[in-house]
């Protein structure tokens, strides 16, 4: 597996490759090809090509394809006729040539999770430029270190009951001082030598307080793999339509995951009444140490109980901003535990991603939410010759640059209230994935037609190399229109080729982890199942490199269709119809 890789510019050799493998070894390559951009006018330097224009896919023309030396000479001449020239120059190498990930010392990534305890004036709002360090602990897997080298730690040192696992916590107290802790902190990474660091909102808080005290007395935490401090980068971008805001960790050779951003993520927590590291930890079966914040979110006396009866002693009365000193410690390194099995957790996901989309970890665990979409038909449009011509949000403008939503969603109804005995739930399996394999839709395949007035209708017609389908639009705070695409079907799309591998390799992964419960199998699977389901929503985001708005209407209209023709024919069967909601709904059969 690559571990990192980056582009950078170069004062004599322009644009190249610094790629990180895991072990450390670290090479700067030259790239494959040299930054560019495709224009419809002449330059002086740039070559005649052939491509097609993503809002145009049937039709080939010819396009200027202009060369740089470098990634900051593109910027100074890229500009609105500039097409593709704000693709990461990292994207452009993955998607058209590829590299190469299965060099490197270890097999997997080496994992160090890490968490700190502080003294704090403010507990309920802490200020990492005033904190001090009272406690750090580490935990990571045993496999490939001298455990007798952990013994040599003048530290709390605890391992797991199969000796799998391993944590270690410096603590402040009348032998060590903050100093003494953050040396020793050092010191050991360095020695463990992490090829992935995971914290829980560190890069908010932990990370920063890390800094910030080094700052102050006069440390160098060395922990880049090339003797260099961390640093943190604050990324600006959108989900759901809101400006979201992460603060991504640097370190030399390292990548750095916080799994906080991760839970943020997680579709499969939407209803969980807490996003704390205890209460994920708990939902996970992590079993976490409880405090009287802990089991007072998880509201579970049961798991209170069994914990006492396992001679667990809970801290009744604190919060971890005053844990007693004499459990510092053991609170410190439960942290630990639980971020590291979160880490491994998610990590699991990201290789199978890695695996599958042939992209270095350091880019799957920083990925926004279009890039792993971005990856998918990126690659696939750059063997079609097909080249973005603008965002989503350009290419359909009459959609995006307006008040409101830009189309009409999934149809959500509850029908009847109260109580009901025997209720029957009817699903459809894969319902976006299946209506995008059976009409064909890609964003290479449909085109607009034409918008007319609303009439609530649905409208087919078949031809040989193509179909029309008119749907229905009422997108929320806007006036009802219908909508009136071509949808080629010559040809198997990029999308359908593409989930039909999708349903049957996550098919045969599946029955492969029946039978023999590895869970590298089930991660695969998992990896592929994100991919399979990221499609539909990012065709409706506006800054989508590859996005069709088109797809979106289409597929949740048609999503719609099928909804209501099951619900006449349930109620043609004597169904009552209670609630709808996307690809389901719940009925009851009447009773004369």
């Amino acid at each position: 597996m690559l571990l990192i890789a980056e582009a950078f510019d170069d004062s004599e050799r322009g644009a190249l490759l610094s790629l990180w493998f895991l072990g450390g070894d670290r090479r700067c390559v030259d790239p494959p090809c040299r930054p560019r951009f495709f224009s419809e006018h002449d330059y002086a330097t740039g070559v005649a090509v052939r491509r097609r224009l993503l809002s145009k896919p049937s039709v080939e023309r010819t396009v200027t394809k202009v060369e740089f030396p470098n990634m900051q000479t593109l910027k100074h001449y890229a500009g609105d006729d500039s097409w593709e020239a704000w693709r990461r120059f990292i994207d452009v190498v993955i998607c058209d040539f590829g590299l190469d990930t299965s060099q490197g010392s270890r097999k997997v990534p080496r994992v160090l999770s890490w968490d700190i305890e502080t003294y704090t004036d403010s507990p309920a709002s802490p200020n990492w430029r005033a904190d001090t360090i009272r406690s750090v602990a580490v935990w990571g897997l045993t496999e490939g270190i001298d455990v007798a080298r952990l013994r040599e730690e003048d530290a709390a040192v605890q391992l797991s009951g199969d000796g799998v696992e391993f944590g270690v916590c410096w603590s402040v107290d009348g032998e060590h001082d903050e100093i003494s802790v953050i040396n020793s902190f050092i010191r050991f990474f360095n020695w463990f030598d992490p090829d992935v660091w995971a914290g829980f909102n560190d890069g908010d808080y932990d990370v920063r307080v890390l800094m910030s005290r080094c700052d102050s007395l006069c440390i160098v935490p060395r922990i880049g793999r090339n003797g260099g401090r961390p640093y943190i980068l604050d990324r600006m971008f959108e989900r759901q339509g809101r400006q979201r805001e992460v603060h991504l960790v640097r370190v030399a050779g390292r990548v750095h995951l916080d799994a906080f951003n991760e839970v943020l993520a997680d579709q499969t927590l939407f209803d969980l009444k807490g996003k704390g590291l205890n209460e994920v930890a708990y939902h996970f079966d992590f079993a976490p140490l409880l405090t009287e914040a802990t089991w007072g979110a998880i509201c579970d006396w049961r798991y209170y109980l069994d914990c006492k009866r396992a001679g667990i002693k809970p801290i009744d009365d604190v919060n971890h901003a005053n844990i007693p000193d004499d459990r510092i410690c053991e609170t410190n390194l439960d942290d630990a535990r639980c971020t590291f099995g979160l880490a491994q957790l998610y990590l699991a996901n990201m290789y199978g991603l890695c695996e599958y989309l042939k992209v270095p970890l350091n880019l799957v665990v920083d990925r926004s939410p279009s890039h792993v979409d971005n990856w998918f038909f990126g690659a696939e449009f750059s063997k079609l010759g097909i080249i973005s011509d603008g965002y989503n949000k350009d290419r359909f403008k009459q959609f995006f640059n307006v008040r409101g939503k830009p189309y009409q969603g999934a149809y959500v109804e509850c029908l009847e209230t109260g109580v009901f005995n025997n209720l029957e739930h009817i699903d459809f399996v894969s319902f976006y994935p299946s209506i995008m394999l059976q009409y064909n839709l890609s964003p290479e395949t449909v085109s607009l037609v034409e918008i007319k007035p609303y009439t609530g209708e649905y409208h087919f017609e078949d031809h040989e190399h193509w179909m029309i389908i008119e749907v229905p639009d009422v997108p929320k705070g806007t006036a009802g229109r219908q909508i009136v695409c071509r949808v080629e079907t010559k040809t198997d799309s990029v999308t359908r080729t593409k989930l039909s591998w999708v349903r049957d390799e996550r098919g045969r992964l599946k029955s492969e982890y029946k039978a023999t419960h590895d869970e590298r199998l089930q991660s695969r699977q998992y990896a592929l199942k994100v991919i399979q389901n990221t499609i539909y929503g990012y065709h409706g985001t506006g800054y989508a490199l590859y996005g069709n708005v088109l797809c979106a209407i289409l597929i949740t209209a048609l999503a719609r269709y099928h909804i209501h023709k099951k619900i006449e024919e349930l109620k043609m069967q004597g169904y009552k119809i209670i609630e709808v909601d996307t690809d389901g709904l719940f009925a009851v059969k009447s009773v004369d």
